[in-house]
């Protein structure tokens, strides 16, 4: 049997870095403090995180609910309208634990 000590080198951690002058999170960063937006930075930032997940070799946690992001980022792209009942599906808490540790203000 194995010691948690070296199960603890096999486990993956996902650590997600954001370059701040990159023009995504610039824009964001201004679409957040926007009073009057018509758009869900929330489901943007999910997007990002999972694409990274995804490029990085992770696996989803749900891949229907990121699915569905990327419906609505393309409704949103060719005006169709984003009914309520799908506005509030992808609002989940955060299925993947992070460690507080990580936090950086």
């Amino acid at each position: 049997m194995r010691s948690p000590e070296i199960n603890s080198f096999l486990i993956p951690t996902i650590n997600l870095e954001i370059n701040p002058t990159h023009p995504i999170i610039l824009k964001l960063k201004k679409l957040e403090s926007c009073k009057d937006r018509t758009v869900n930075i929330k489901d943007f930032i999910w997007l990002l995180f999972e694409i990274s997940l995804c490029t990085s070799g992770f696996s989803l946690h749900n891949p229907a609910t990121f699915a569905q992001r990327v419906y609505k980022l393309i409704k949103l792209e060719l005006g169709i309208e984003i009914d309520e009942e799908s506005q509030s599906d992808t609002d989940e808490e955060l299925p993947y634990e992070i460690n507080e540790m990580e936090w950086v203000d």
